[in-house]
């Protein structure tokens, strides 16, 4: 029985992940529009609170190595900060 309710706990845990990255994809595609369309300029706190559920998401190893250094390269380009490797 026990492993059952691990199933189905790991199963509600990938389907939020899930969630979690078809939003984060849904907004940043909304950011994109909005800077090409030039109506809005972007939000540093709405780009900080993104990279907050970035770097959440991938502490807890819902996103990959590489899908999280892009995203970051986004956003710190978003912010207007450059981003330096340390390896």
């Amino acid at each position: 029985m026990a492993r059952k309710g691990r199933e189905r706990f790991e199963k509600r845990r990938l389907e939020q992940a899930r969630r979690d990255r078809k939003k984060a994809k849904q907004e940043r595609a909304e950011a994109r529009r909005e800077d090409e369309d030039g109506t809005g300029e972007t939000d540093e706190a709405a780009l900080m609170e993104r990279f907050r559920v970035l770097s959440e998401a991938h502490a807890a190893g819902e996103i990959e190595d590489e899908d999280y250094e892009t995203q970051r390269s986004e956003l710190f380009a978003a912010l207007g900060l450059e981003h330096h490797d340390h390896g």
